[in-house]
């Protein structure tokens, strides 16, 4: 297959999932699901079509240029998420974030390593030749502490709690979790046999974090605040410096998402603290074209089908480990904190979502040989089924009740979680 007629399907399986996703996200909206449940379906429905058929939109020539394009994606994906958290509202409810984010990451972790030490002594990890156990069994425990930020963003903007104590305190405690469990991914992948020692891996990140927050951000800075007074558009320098930070950090033995979520996070605000909009908003809509195929490259790798018995059982303790940490963890930590009950068991189960975050985590421990396929397809489909769980459950704890706390009810009643006294 010569460049052109490659480049001609390449267009074509990008089209196809454009049109796909397009027809997916009002069948989503009727069902109260976030847009990736959806994305992900029609991704995982295509590895399940017959060889002919995915051969005939996706043949295995064309996958490693829908590779590419997914990881570019990403990479705008993952800055996008990084500059739309701000950790300065710990300042404000230090205690109650700092009480959930320990309970929703620390109990998983802990269930997460369990099941990791079982599945390894079961020699169910599937871990590629060369890679030890332990960054394997790492990962598995992460896999089950991540939440994913962006979904939880949107099922909260969706339910309109946009205002309530436990929205906004899940929301802050997921960032947390999530720097945290993006720096335990990074030891993971470093120590999964790169051909560099992963102390120097994490060194080596260490310092171009440094480089990043004492050099790159002051020169964006003043960059920003020229391109911003000359009316300039900030997108294409800042997707440069993207796309250097993630070929930087693939280059240190990390995944590309590593770079674009740092310059997210160290990427200048105005003044007031607030996000560039119309730059965020550029950059989100590059990466929505592209995003799309990340989950058919995702889909095409789930193997449903070669799933045997004990891997359904695998995936049924999955589940109910990773639901049991995240809400019990969650919402044993916001009860302490001063939430009523049920505010406390929707704080736990909006943490409970993993969507996308957890499916790029996947990919990048999979890419890495920490596990195998088949355990990538359990872990997969624990992230579908966690993420589609939420809505309901999320329903189901508010029939009959009244609307959750607000922040100003809640500063008005003294409460530790809402005012972090």
């Amino acid at each position: 297959m010569n460049t052109e007629h490659l480049a001609a399907q390449a267009i074509l399986g990008t089209g196809a999932i454009t049109a796909l996703t397009a027809l997916a996200a009002p069948v989503c909206r009727r069902l109260g699901q976030p847009l990736v449940v959806g994305q992900l379906l029609i991704g995982t429905a295509l590895g399940l079509l017959p060889a002919r058929v995915t051969q005939l939109l996706f043949p295995a020539e064309v996958l490693p240029f829908l590779t590419v394009l997914a990881q570019l994606g990403l990479v705008l994906f993952l800055f996008s998420v990084g500059y739309e958290l701000d950790l300065r509202v710990l300042r404000s409810r230090q205690r109650g974030v700092l009480l959930v984010s320990a309970g929703s990451l620390l109990l998983p972790l802990v269930l997460g390593g369990l099941l990791g030490w079982a599945l390894s002594g079961a020699d169910l990890l599937g871990a590629a030749a060369g890679v030890r156990s332990g960054p394997s069994i790492l990962f598995v425990a992460v896999a089950l502490s991540i939440t994913a930020v962006p979904v939880l963003a949107g099922i909260i903007r969706e339910r309109g709690l946009t205002t309530s104590v436990p929205a906004v305190l899940a929301m802050t405690a997921a960032g947390v979790i999530d720097a945290i469990g993006w720096l335990l991914l990074a030891v993971a992948i470093a120590a999964a046999g790169t051909g560099r020692q992963p102390a120097a891996v994490v060194a080596g990140f260490a310092c171009y974090l440094l480089v990043l927050a004492l050099l790159v951000r002051p020169a964006l800075r003043r960059w920003m605040r020229w391109a911003w007074s000359a009316g300039h558009d900030r997108a294409p320098v800042v997707v440069a410096v993207l796309a250097v930070s993630a070929w930087c950090t693939a280059e240190l033995g990390l995944h590309v998402v590593f770079g674009a979520l740092a310059v997210g996070l160290l990427m200048p605000r105005h003044a007031d603290g607030s996000r560039d909009r119309h730059l965020q908003h550029s950059v989100e809509q590059a990466g929505a074209v592209l995003l799309p195929l990340f989950f058919v490259v995702t889909g095409l790798s789930v193997r449903i089908g070669q799933l045997d018995a004990e891997d359904w059982l695998v995936l049924a303790v999955v589940v109910l480990l990773g639901t049991a940490g995240k809400v019990g963890g969650a919402a044993l930590a916001a009860r302490l904190g001063g939430l009523a009950r049920r505010d406390a068991l929707i704080v736990g189960t909006l943490l409970n979502t993993r969507g996308l975050t957890e499916l790029i985590a996947l990919n990048a421990g999979w890419s890495a040989g920490l596990i195998g396929r088949h355990l990538y397809t359990v872990l997969v489909l624990m992230a579908l089924i966690t993420t589609t769980l939420t809505g309901p459950l999320l329903a189901l704890l508010h029939r009959g009740s009244r609307s959750p706390v607000t922040l100003t009810e809640g500063a008005c009643r003294g409460g530790a979680v809402a005012g972090g006294q």
